[in-house]
C-alpha cells in the first residue's frame, strides 16, 4: 500500500468521523431540548427519561 493511499484512507476516515460526531451531537441536544415533555411522560425506573 502506497504512503498516498494510506494518507487519503486516514483523510476520509477521520473526515467520516468527525462528520458522525458533528450530526450526533446536534441531534442528541436538539431533541433533547425539542422533546423533553414527551420524554419526562416516560420513565425509567423513577426518573423520568427527559430528566
Amino acid at each position: 500500500m502506497e504512503n498516498n493511499d494510506r494518507n487519503s484512507y486516514w483523510l476520509a476516515n477521520t473526515n467520516l468521523i468527525r462528520n458522525l460526531l458533528i450530526v450526533w451531537g446536534i441531534v442528541s441536544i436538539g431533541l433533547s431540548i425539542l422533546l423533553v415533555k414527551p420524554l419526562n411522560l416516560i420513565n425509567f425506573g423513577q426518573i423520568p427519561l427527559g430528566f
